[in-house]
């Protein structure tokens, strides 16, 4: 356990190092691509791009599964089982991208041409967009056996290298737009295909050289094949209608409104994602270990590390998404040269929904390493599938687009509810346990931080003459009051204890040092 948590720490560390990087530059990534191509191209990008990687969810899906499949073998040393699934999820990879180029290239171009809100001097861009979105679509559908092996073997080092390169190219290629004098929407989606080609080019090379159950055999058994496929098939369900989901209110909001509120969307998306990195870097070192440990049938060291990771994933969603809730005005205005209508409105909303999936994820793996989802597909994914036809009637009623937004927050809270029920019949924990320990501390530790949080920023609004000394003055009252509450209310008193000793030693260390 001691050296598993370790690992945990130095995992951990890799990971925030790439998520501050990445999550800089893609910021400002956003920043330059919205002023070069504009509100229209950046959204068509955002609609078009995102029609596609509507099957991203399979590429989500299968990193899920395949990380499953291989830390269960690898917690139990079986080299021979690790490849096996390399190989076995490799031929389900290739049979589902033929399927996805197969859609992609029939109904998805119909769709593209003859539904979509698109102003018909850019459909020609739109539609090379969207090719070059398939091919990245494909390459990195192939490069996830060999993303998934790198997570599992927690070579947490590699992972974030090869992030911030990524992150870099992007960077690039947002300059080099401003450059071409061809279709920037054009150039922009053919360099970014050719980014991911590079990325997932390095992937390969490196697992082919560093993991021995990475190499290409082609093996077929129809028994466990047939479990295998069951398996991806069940979470490729879950992922998909999830995806779904949320391309769905991407396609609704360009029917009702048109592109110029999918830029705004687009926005509010790239918000979200960078902060919930800050968050999910931590949960991404600690899933690994939730698998081996329930193969190798250590059930309370895989309990005690689910109520943790979940716990402090929610802090540290909290810590980072107040702070732009309360900023969110003078943030937006800084970044972005031309703020699109309803982004401020859409990004709160979108960061509502993300902190209930903050604590969705871990139970989410805790299913997920049982290998049992079949009730969690069958009711969870049902009930998600209400969302889109409630949000197209209220639409259609002509309410407003944030009201797409509401809707999939009270959903999805709901959602929460049924597959706590539901992960239930794994005798992992109880209902008890779980309020105890996760839903009472997180609830408290929110309702303390935006309670008093927002009435001292409320207050302290007319002494800000700027708004970078407002952001600034903003975030560090919020921090302070964030940190406060988790440690008063937050934190048991052995965690407490254990943290005080944790900064007793680096103190120590410190002046040691010197």
């Amino acid at each position: 356990m001691r050296n598993s948590s370790k690992r945990v720490l130095k995992n951990t560390f890799f990971l925030y190092f790439r998520m501050i990087f990445v999550m800089l530059i893609t910021l400002y990534v956003s920043r330059i691509v919205l002023d070069k191509l504009g509100i229209v191209d950046y959204g068509i990008n955002n609609i078009v791009g995102g029609l596609v990687t509507m099957f991203a969810f399979i590429n989500n899906a299968l990193s899920g599964a395949t990380q499953r499949s291989l830390n269960y073998e690898l917690g139990k040393s079986n080299i021979i089982g690790a490849r096996k699934v390399f190989n076995q999820h490799l031929i389900l990879y290739l049979t589902i991208l033929a399927i996805v180029v197969l859609i992609s290239e029939t109904v998805g171009l119909w769709f593209v041409k003859n539904k979509l809100n698109i102003p018909e001097d850019r459909m020609y861009a739109a539609l090379w967009v969207y090719q070059f979105t398939i091919l990245s679509l494909c390459v990195t559908l192939v490069g996830i056996i060999y993303n998934s092996a790198v997570i599992a073997h927690e070579d947490m080092q590699v992972y974030s290298y090869i992030g911030i390169i990524d992150g870099v190219s992007r960077l690039g290629v947002a300059y080099m737009i401003s450059t071409v004098s061809y279709d920037r929407l054009i150039v922009y989606s053919g360099l970014l295909f050719i980014v991911t080609l590079l990325i997932q080019v390095f992937y390969y090379l490196y697992c082919i050289r560093h993991y021995s159950e990475c190499r290409i055999h082609m093996q077929w058994n129809r028994s466990s094949f047939k479990e295998t496929g069951k398996f991806i098939g069940l979470n490729c369900i879950d992922a998909g209608i999830y995806s779904f989901n949320s391309q769905g209110i991407n396609i609704l909001l360009n029917i009702f409104f048109g592109p110029m509120v999918n830029a705004a969307r687009g926005i509010s998306v790239q918000v979200n994602s960078a902060l919930t990195n800050f968050s999910n870097n931590f949960y991404s070192s600690v899933r690994p270990q939730l698998f081996k440990s329930y193969s190798n049938g250590d059930l309370n060291y895989m309990k005690k590390l689910f109520f943790i990771s979940s716990k402090y994933t929610a802090y540290l969603y909290l810590m980072v998404a107040l702070p732009v809730v309360l900023n969110i005005n003078p943030i937006l205005k800084l970044w972005l040269v031309k703020v699109p209508e309803h982004t401020s409105v859409f990004t709160l909303w979108v960061l509502v929904y993300s902190f209930v999936n903050v604590l969705i994820n871990p139970i989410r793996s805790i299913i997920l390493a049982t290998g049992d989802l079949n009730e969690y597909v069958k009711w969870g994914g049902s009930f998600s599938l209400l969302q889109l036809p409630l949000i197209y009637i209220a639409l259609y009623l002509g309410m407003e687009s944030e009201f797409a937004f509401i809707i999939s927050v009270f959903i999805r809270a709901l959602y929460l509810c049924l597959i706590i029920k539901i992960s239930m019949k794994f005798k992992i924990y109880t209902i008890i346990e779980y309020m105890k320990e996760v839903i009472r501390p997180v609830f408290m530790v929110t309702l303390i931080s935006c309670i008093i949080s927002t009435l001292i920023c409320h207050k302290a609004n007319s002494l800000f003459h700027h708004d970078i000394y407002e952001i600034i003055g903003k975030t560090a009252v919020t921090l302070t009051i964030t940190i406060v509450s988790i440690w008063l209310s937050g934190m048991t008193s052995a965690e407490k204890s254990k943290m005080h000793n944790i900064v007793k030693k680096v103190i120590l260390k410190g002046i040691g040092h010197e």
